[in-house]
């Protein structure tokens, strides 16, 4: 499923020190940790490839608009990631993720429907962008139930 350290540590835990250093230079970025931040990166740069056949002319409106909200995904992650010391905050930028998602979901409906990408593409794009909606949900579910838990502590601890 979903791999969230949420510490930013735990994936190092066990390394020597060497390994350590090693793998923060690969990873300066907690974010980039993330399953779906990889994920929603990787398809973001297939957006861009995709679009490059698509004719100039007609169609710079649909190609900018499939750029902003292909990036908006993985930049949405690692914004909220950043801000992470507040969960609800966290999943404030998760959800305008989701919302990306689906918004690409119907941009690539167009890009079909314009003749600018065939079925088979149409196909792997969409399931991509339902998958990286489905993860982003999941993610969110997680948070809820640390909140969750983090109330119940909170409120054993002062009974």
């Amino acid at each position: 499923m979903v791999d969230v350290p949420m510490d930013g540590m735990s994936a190092l835990q066990g390394d020597s020190t060497v390994k350590q250093k090693e793998h923060m230079m690969k990873d300066n970025g907690g974010f980039r940790k993330l399953k779906i931040y990889e994920r929603s990166y990787k398809a973001s740069l297939a957006i861009y490839q995709m679009i490059k056949s698509f004719p100039k002319k007609e169609n710079d409106e649909l190609i900018d608009q499939m750029r902003r909200a292909s990036m908006s995904i993985p930049l949405n992650i690692a914004e909220g990631y950043a801000k992470r010391e507040s969960q609800r905050e966290f999943k404030r930028f998760l959800k305008m993720a989701i919302g990306s998602a689906n918004e690409m979901s119907v941009l690539i409906d167009y890009a079909r429907d314009f003749d600018f990408i065939n079925n088979e593409k149409h196909e792997k794009a969409s399931k991509e962008y339902d998958e990286i909606g489905k993860m982003l949900n999941v993610f969110i579910q997680t948070i809820n139930e640390e909140i969750q838990k983090k109330m119940f502590v909170d409120k054993e601890e002062k009974v």
